[in-house]
């Protein structure tokens, strides 16, 4: 009679037992994972007319006034011949700007370095600024008889190249720059290389012209300027 009772008892804490894991004491694991999430970034890069070295002035009179950071004379200086010009190179503007010259140089932008890999973003080019560059000395005056017109060629390719940004230098100078005019609004597409865009590369013509009515007293005066360009994100940027 004690042997059943004993019996039961076992029967029934067996029965607790598994009663109580079922509810209770279920084993769990976690098994750690990760993923990274990487910000991109702009990697942009230029060359000015000729992919003459950058930094340096787009725009200077003589082949020193042209010099690069790294000590290179300029290649295209407007008023003379450089060491560094290629054969056959003939000055805009011998002897120095007169009213009514116009010149014009290149300034090419990529979307993307070979640093960057494949993480530089799909860009817009939004603004266009402009300064003296730094030393030169310049005669400020200048900056409203200098009228810049910015060429660059649609973003799909073909066609011909369409204005994007027009006006005097003085309001390039401004905070902010001037606005980028791209047909249709939104700024001009730098789509980079590696996500095969059309046109890996933006080639833009600075055109600049000296005023036919500019009086004898900028006789004598110089002006070196400095172009930059401005870029946003182009995805989730309406």
């Amino acid at each position: 009679m004690n042997k059943k009772l004993m019996l039961g008892l076992g029967a029934a804490l067996a029965t607790t037992l598994v009663a109580a894991g079922g509810t209770y004491a279920l084993f769990s694991a976690t098994a750690p994972t990760s993923a990274p999430i990487t910000a991109g970034h702009l990697c942009l890069d230029s060359a000015r007319d000729a992919f003459d070295t950058v930094p340096g002035p787009m725009f200077y009179m003589t082949a020193l006034q042209g010099m690069t950071s790294h000590g290179e004379l300029g290649k295209y200086p407007t008023a003379e011949v450089s060491p560094n010009s290629p054969p056959g190179y003939v000055p805009p503007t011998p002897g120095g700007w007169a009213p009514g010259d116009s010149v014009t140089r290149t300034l090419t932008v990529y979307n993307g370095r070979t640093d960057c890999g494949t993480t530089s973003l799909e860009a817009k080019l939004v603004s266009i600024s402009a300064n003296w560059h730094a030393g030169s000395g310049s005669y400020d005056p200048l900056a409203d008889k200098l009228q810049v017109t910015v060429l660059a060629q649609p973003a799909a390719g073909g066609g011909g190249s369409v204005t994007v940004a027009q006006g005097p230098l003085r309001q390039f100078m401004q905070p902010g720059g001037v606005q980028v005019l791209y047909p249709g609004g939104g700024g001009h597409p730098l789509i980079p290389a590696w996500l095969g865009g059309p046109q890996p590369n933006l080639q833009m013509q600075f055109q600049v012209n000296f005023d036919l009515d500019t009086p004898n007293a900028y006789q004598d005066k110089t002006a070196i300027v400095d172009f930059s360009v401005y870029a946003e994100q182009a995805r989730n940027n309406p």
